[in-house]
């Protein structure tokens, strides 16, 4: 199975979830394996350091941020968003 089709088994599953957050801290790197690559987005909760969502794109762009931000939102409420 490559590594797409992995990343597409978890995307929908929170890897953690977190009763109080104070921030979202947004990162971004892109994963080349191959001649593929992709972009992985994880937001992570700065005081306790926990992870609270990863996402997996083919491309990098504003509007994936976004969509990315509305589904922490509808987990974890409106909060400040850090980001590199």
């Amino acid at each position: 199975m490559d590594v797409w089709k992995w990343v597409q088994l978890f995307i929908s599953r929170r890897i953690y979830v977190r009763k109080r957050v104070v921030a979202f801290v947004l990162a971004e790197t892109m994963i080349r394996i191959g001649n593929d690559a992709g972009w992985l987005w994880i937001a992570l909760e700065p005081i306790n350091r926990t992870d609270l969502g990863a996402y997996f794109s083919r491309d990098r762009t504003m509007l994936i941020a976004e969509a990315f931000l509305k589904t922490l939102v509808k987990i974890y409420d409106n909060h400040t968003v850090y980001s590199d």
